[in-house]
């Protein structure tokens, strides 16, 4: 990409959401069947999205059931008010 862009590699490859959203989509675009290589790079980045999200939901439900041991019986109702507020 930096030969193409007639640049170099260090104004390109700075870190950060540039890199990803900026950079790499860009470098994707050079590859042989650069649709499928995109749709398949941004599923991955939701599916990194997803997996954040369900490790913070699951850091606030242990809190909330060590803490009051008592909403350990009512679970599903905790998580969909923790679904709901977040």
């Amino acid at each position: 990409m930096a030969h193409v862009l007639n640049t170099k590699v260090k104004v390109l490859a700075s870190s950060g959401p540039g890199l990803a959203f900026i950079a790499y989509p860009a470098a994707l675009a050079l590859l042989p069947v650069p649709q499928l290589w995109s749709v398949l790079f941004f599923l991955m980045m939701i599916m990194l999205g997803l997996d954040s999200q369900y490790a913070y939901v699951e850091i606030i439900m242990t809190g909330f059931t060590d803490s009051w041991p008592s909403l350990r019986a009512h679970k599903q109702l905790l998580l969909g008010c923790v679904l709901v507020f977040g």
